[in-house]
């Protein structure tokens, strides 16, 4: 094989290496739920973000992105739930993220998530703490 030719046998990342349940529910979610924020991401796979992002990044973001929802909306929630929550959330990170003057890109989300609980309680005050994080979606389900 010619030098400076990538090997093309395999591919290009590596599988993620499962380690619990909640990361192997929870890292496609938060995946998804960029995808929806940013436009820019549809056409990507999961493998192709979790190459542009890191996959320690992924799996750490996601378990306390999801940590955060969790224990704002209470346990027992479905996939779908888990996701429009996700969305929800995100659109606040973003809002927050625009308020201080960055643009929203996919490495200002990934680098302020640590802001999550703060965005979410701007766009609505309390309900994380009082664990009714859960009824800021209910509303857009019963529409459907």
């Amino acid at each position: 094989m010619p030098r400076g030719v990538p090997n093309a046998k395999g591919p290009s990342v590596e599988p993620i290496a499962i380690r619990s349940e909640q990361e192997e529910l929870y890292s496609p979610l938060f995946l998804q739920a960029l995808r929806d924020v940013l436009p820019s991401l549809k056409l990507y796979s999961d493998l192709q973000l979790i190459k542009k992002i890191g996959q320690e990044r992924v799996m750490d973001c996601s378990l306390e992105f999801f940590g955060f929802i969790v224990s704002g909306a209470g346990e027992g929630l479905r996939k779908n739930e888990l996701l429009a929550l996700a969305n929800q959330s995100l659109k606040c990170l973003t809002k927050y993220i625009q308020s201080m003057g960055t643009p929203v890109t996919l490495k200002t989300i990934i680098d302020h998530i640590g802001l999550l609980s703060e965005a979410v309680n701007r766009c609505y005050p309390g309900y994380a703490e009082s664990k009714l994080l859960k009824y800021t979606i209910l509303p857009q389900q019963a529409a459907q």
